[in-house]
């Protein structure tokens, strides 16, 4: 399969097995949204083995494609839904204290913590609610124009005989 020295992949690549390998590329995605770069460096194949497979093998392409659209799809997702919620998270400041630690080096310490909360999202909730229950929550205006055929301008837009008699200056 090849020696890995400092992760450098020398030797020939494995073969393609059609069972396994696209198996495993969208796993390594669904699980944690790896790179091809990612998914090479664990199959212990080159990146450049990667997209070969990629252009030969319809099914690793499939998998590996189809794996990305639903890890993006997902992450989007719950990041859409945690804007349309709110959120809160604790930001940590560290700063370098005057204190030495063990090896007479300045060490990080936490200076303070701090919670923040972000409020829900109205944009965020709004999107969410119109795409993902578009029948409950239309934001559809209906426009109606009526136009008249080509005979009614016609019609409408010739003057009557009556209307040139009294339209003509007499003399």
């Amino acid at each position: 399969m090849g020696d890995t020295n400092n992760d450098h992949i020398t030797g020939r690549p494995p073969d393609y097995d059609e069972a396994w390998h696209p198996r495993a590329a969208a796993d390594l995605i669904t699980i944690s949204g790896a790179s091809l770069n990612k998914i090479a460096k664990n199959l212990r194949v080159t990146h450049t083995t990667i997209y070969r497979w990629m252009a030969r093998h319809e099914e690793f392409r499939n998998a590996v494609l189809d794996a990305q659209a639903a890890w993006s799809t997902g992450v989007l997702t719950q990041s859409l839904v945690k804007r349309a919620k709110g959120f809160s998270f604790t930001e940590t400041t560290r700063e370098l204290s005057l204190l030495k630690d063990t090896d007479d080096r300045p060490k990080l310490i936490v200076t303070k913590k701090v919670t923040k909360y972000y409020p829900p999202d109205t944009g965020a909730l709004k999107f969410a609610l119109t795409n993902f229950a578009p029948e409950r929550f239309k934001e559809r205006k209906e426009v109606s124009l009526d136009t008249p055929t080509s005979l009614e301008m016609i019609i409408n837009t010739t003057p009557k005989p009556e209307e040139d008699a009294a339209a003509s200056p007499k003399d």
